[in-house]
């Protein structure tokens, strides 16, 4: 304001301008003096308008740089100001809105508000990423820098979790939170705004895109794919728009080649699922994915798949009599299986882990240490089978059974029994029989065990005696599987391995399904854990991801097992290896997170009604035009640089027109 001294040099040239005049000589002087004193007021009045004039225009351009306002009846915030502004970058903007992409869109509403703070404001810029450096406050060049860097992500977070982000990092006596996104309801989990100390600004920018189908999912119907079968793939289709979709094309790409995989329709707002049959030929690390023709929205159109069919299937039989004939037979000529005896005097608890499946086949004893050797095994994913002879000592073997939650063995009866019921709906048997054939010859004994106590919910029933009683049941124990058979394979009481309808399929299903089957793929963004084998030895440390990028997950041994935590490291969709040293152990397939798939947005009334708060706002699509104006008046008041600035012109104009057209006398 003290500028308003400038007002001081138009009147000094006024006072001080002097016209020099030249004289005229008359004949006649009679009105002379008449004619001077009507001029000299003329002029003197037109010297006073161009003086007033200049003296408006420098007050004017004064007061535009003192930059006035009006209050606008809340209290006006200064000082020192931390504002954060949250940019959506995920896969939904990028649809477009009058052929301009809306993360465009939202970048330069961004840049608009950081240009209408002055140069002390400190800024948090902040996007679906949750990078580092975005929980921290920067200068104004900064956070115009770090808004032009912006790009896409795979990344997508809930609004809740991104405003509990903004308010970790503000500071300060004046908070000030912008939310620019298009609000789609599968992320917007806003709440009753009750916070009366940070102001919460919400710029819609939003897309008229209705249409999308998205692949979901996929998981094989077994637990586990099977060499040398057309395993069944289902495949899960979602339609996110409410009209119905028909007869889009879908496809799968395999071992080089893409094949379609037919059409699909799908009624609004609902899902199906279709089955395919995938032939594995070959053991080792299998790709697949899955495509849709669906536009324009494609993130979600491919769904990679990986899955593993292990070199060898593993199984162990711990003897007390010698190898079993009959497990030899269905094992040994089998390349895909490597089967093992180990004799119960001279067991090497150390291999356990290395085993799919471990056979107690008539032992006398089970010592304290084999109980707990099995247990932990057992219990981290391992599977064992218990096939009790008749001169077991009962204590040793119901300890275990006990420490397992399974039932226990009550005396050996040596009476005729006919199993008559084969559970075929159990993974053991599923999709072994096309049919349940009348003449299908089920186990006999002539003598074995009964079972105490009552079936637990962790235990089902196989194959069941005429009488009710179970002759095969297993249990679940942590995260492997327990078989208890009545009898063992002794020809001279069961006639089992001699029912190769029943057995071979028993055994081999036993040893090659897994507990839970494998993850075909995981997505980017949840809190992935990977489980995988541990086939660690020594020397080698640490398991690593080979993709797009690589790095060391984090990773814990349970046993058997090893997790994996890859977190947020996996940033781009398709094929991760597991590598120990220089082999790759498994392939990870990652795919888009299918969260942003339905498109459905919340209108600006609706986004009222969630925060149910007057003083949260809301600016439409046009109303954004404005930002700057609109933080300058929430943050100052109305302001009025501008009018005054109109006004200096206009008090300009006004003295050249002055100048101009009234004439000196």
């Amino acid at each position: 304001m003290w500028s308003l001294l400038a007002l001081a040099i138009p009147v000094i040239i006024h006072l001080f301008y002097f016209r020099r005049f030249k004289r005229v000589y008359f004949t006649n002087v009679r009105f002379l003096k008449e004619i001077k004193e009507e001029t000299s007021s003329r002029n003197k009045l037109k010297n006073l308008l161009i003086l007033a004039m200049r003296l408006l225009a420098v007050a004017c351009l004064v007061f535009a740089f003192a930059q006035p306002f009006i209050p606008t009846g809340q209290q006006v915030k200064l000082g020192e100001k931390a504002v954060s502004i949250f940019i959506d970058n995920s896969f939904s903007m990028a649809a477009e809105k009058e052929n301009i992409p809306l993360l465009d869109l939202a970048k330069d509403r961004a840049e608009k508000i950081v240009n209408a703070y002055g140069e002390d404001t400190r800024f948090q810029i902040i996007t679906h990423d949750f990078e580092g450096r975005h929980q921290r406050l920067v200068s104004k060049d900064e956070a115009l820098a770090m808004i032009e860097e912006i790009v896409i992500s795979p990344a997508v977070q809930p609004l809740s979790k991104v405003i509990n982000r903004q308010r970790q990092v503000l500071k300060g006596d004046h908070h000030l939170i912008f939310l620019i996104s298009d609000f789609q309801k599968s992320i917007t989990d806003l709440k009753p705004w009750t916070d009366s100390l940070t102001e919460l600004n919400l710029l819609p920018v939003q897309h008229s895109v209705s249409k999308n189908v998205s692949i979901d999912s996929a998981w094989f119907a077994a637990p586990v794919p099977i060499l040398g079968e057309a395993n069944q793939l289902v495949i899960k289709y979602t339609n996110h728009s409410d009209e119905a979709v028909e007869e889009l094309s879908a496809s799968i790409f395999k071992d080089g080649q893409e094949k379609p995989s037919g059409l699909i329709s799908i009624d609004p707002q609902s899902s199906v699922t279709d089955t395919l049959p995938i032939s594995i030929l070959k053991t080792g690390i299998h790709e697949a994915v899955l495509r849709l023709k669906d536009f324009p929205v494609q993130f979600d159109d491919s769904l990679y798949l990986s899955f593993l069919v292990k070199e060898k299937v593993k199984v162990l039989s711990i003897n007390e009599k010698g190898p079993d004939r009959y497990l030899q037979a269905l094992f040994g000529g089998i390349s895909y299986f490597q089967f093992d005896n180990q004799e119960a005097g001279r067991i090497q608890y150390q291999v356990f882990k290395d085993y799919d499946l471990i056979l107690i086949n008539d032992i006398r004893t089970m010592s304290s240490g084999l109980a707990d050797e099995l247990y932990r095994y057992i219990e981290t994913g391992g599977k064992v089978m218990i096939l009790p002879g008749k001169e077991i000592e009962l204590a040793s073997y119901n300890n275990f059974l006990s420490r397992s939650k399974a039932r226990t063995l009550q005396n050996w009866v040596a009476v005729n029994k006919q199993v008559s019921n084969l559970n075929s709906n159990d993974f053991v048997f599923a999709d072994v029989f096309t049919s349940n054939p009348a003449n299908l010859r089920l186990p006999s004994t002539k003598g074995s065990f009964a079972f105490a106590g009552q079936q637990s919910s962790t235990s089902l029933t196989i194959m069941t005696y005429r009488d009710g009683s179970p002759y095969l049941f297993r249990s679940a124990v942590g995260e492997g599987q327990l078989y208890v058979c009545a009898s063992s394979l002794n020809a001279e009481y069961n006639d089992l391995g001699s029912l190769a309808e029943i057995f071979v399929p028993m055994l081999y299903k036993m040893a090659l399904v897994k507990n839970k089957g494998a993850n075909l793929s995981y997505f980017i963004g949840k809190d992935n854990l990977v489980e995988i084998e541990n086939q660690k030895t020594n020397g080698e440390s640490v398991y690593k991801l080979k993709g797009v990028n690589e790095f060391i997950p984090s990773q814990h041994g349970f046993g058997r097992k090893i997790v994996l935590d890859v977190k947020n490291q996996v940033m781009k969709a398709g094929y991760y290896d597991v590598v120990l040293g220089d082999r790759i152990q498994e392939r990870l397939a990652f795919n888009y997170d299918r969260r942003e798939s339905d498109l459905s947005l919340y209108a600006d009334s609706e986004l009222g009604d969630m925060v149910k708060n007057d003083a949260v706002n809301i600016l439409g699509f046009e109303e954004q035009e404005g930002i700057r104006d609109f933080v300058g008046e929430k943050d100052r008041g109305i302001v009025l640089w501008k009018w005054f600035i109109l006004a200096a012109l206009l008090f300009l104009l006004a003295e050249i027109l002055i100048i101009r057209y009234v004439k000196n006398g």
